[in-house]
């Protein structure tokens, strides 16, 4: 994202397919019984989402930054 680039202060807002590949991990490591609906499902992504990239963020500005990316895709 354009808005989350590495600055001085901000040096490990480095983000790669590994992170992503960490989501999808996490996603596909859920139980197949207990994960059966879409917003199941939706809910795990986010979660995930939130793990890998958000729980890196630093302020608050940016962590709501990636809460309205998030809300935005959900809506879709």
């Amino acid at each position: 994202m354009k808005e989350l680039l590495p600055t001085p202060t901000k040096s490990h807002y480095l983000f790669n397919l590994r992170d992503f590949g960490k989501v999808i991990l996490g996603v596909c490591l859920a139980d197949k019984d207990r994960v059966n609906e879409i917003n199941v499902v939706a809910r795990l992504w986010t979660h995930e989402i939130w793990r890998v990239f958000a729980d890196r963020l630093i302020n608050d500005e940016d962590r709501l930054l990636i809460l309205r990316t998030l809300r935005e895709v959900m809506r879709k």
